[in-house]
């Protein structure tokens, strides 16, 4: 029997947000941004206009969970969330929720990153305003893998308290701690790279797959750190510019969790 879950409450960073998603209906998007004057600033404020919001919803890969399989899905995903901002998410938001939900999903992101609070729970949706995330400038393995096994566990303890299962995913960072998890702190098999990528790209080692993404397609670079990735070999077909994943990419990656939760026991 195939379960249909009526309320799955999906935690992450720009990947589960949807970032880069654009409507074309409301013009193409390098004529917007021309038209608004907008610039390149890294904060990239045109994902947010009220107009594009419903074709965000709609098309990332939640969304395409409630339209295309039949489940009832709600999105907290954040753009440029670090883990522990994932995990002070997780924790505000069923301290302040009363209905609670069947399946808990996260898609954790680098472990480099971190995240500095600057004012209360106090925020617009989706905003800057309340978190800056940034990569933190060295890689001191064994420090950052420890920090993410300590807040995957935490999250876990928190879903445990409320009886909720949860499932544990990586968004572009396959990292190896998660073998150390017991079996009962689930991870899916894939990341959401990798299924986006049509298993063309496995892993990003000891970086941001943002960062990487620029550096391919500016020519900058023809190694990653110590490895050097074949581009010819890589299915770079479902993704933006700035490296999330397209319609399509959503579309993967919404089939392969689907698959996990209906087939699987969470």
């Amino acid at each position: 029997m195939i379960n249909i879950f009526m309320n799955i409450w999906c935690f992450g960073d720009s990947w589960t947000w949807g970032a880069e998603l654009w409507d074309d209906n409301i013009c193409p998007l390098p004529i917007y941004k021309e038209k608004m004057g907008m610039i390149d600033d890294g904060v990239d404020s045109w994902m947010y206009i009220p107009e594009n919001r419903n074709y965000v919803t709609s098309n990332r890969w939640t969304g395409i969970l409630e339209s295309d399989y039949g489940h009832t899905v709600r999105n907290f995903g954040e753009n440029g969330a670090s883990n522990n901002q994932i995990l002070e998410t997780l924790i505000h938001t069923l301290e302040h929720e009363t209905t609670l939900p069947e399946l808990i999903i996260i898609s954790w992101t680098s472990q480099y990153r971190y995240t500095e609070r600057v004012d209360d729970w106090k925020r617009k949706e989706n905003s800057y305003s309340k978190h800056k995330s940034m990569m933190t400038p060295n890689w001191r393995d064994v420090t950052f893998e420890d920090n993410f096994f300590h807040i995957v566990n935490t999250a876990f303890s928190v879903a445990h308290e409320h009886n909720l299962p949860m499932l544990n995913i990586n968004s572009f960072f396959n990292n190896k701690v998660c073998n150390k998890f017991p079996k009962h702190i689930r991870f899916t098999d894939e990341t959401l790279l990798s299924v986006a990528s049509n298993g063309t790209i496995t892993n990003i080692p000891k970086t941001d797959w943002h960062i990487e993404f620029k550096r391919f397609y500016l020519k900058i670079l023809g190694k990653i750190i110590k490895e050097s990735l074949d581009m010819s070999t890589i299915d770079m077909s479902n993704f933006k510019d700035g490296g999330h994943p397209n319609e399509q990419g959503h579309k993967l990656i919404a089939k392969y969790i689907n698959e996990v939760i209906t087939n699987e026991n969470i």
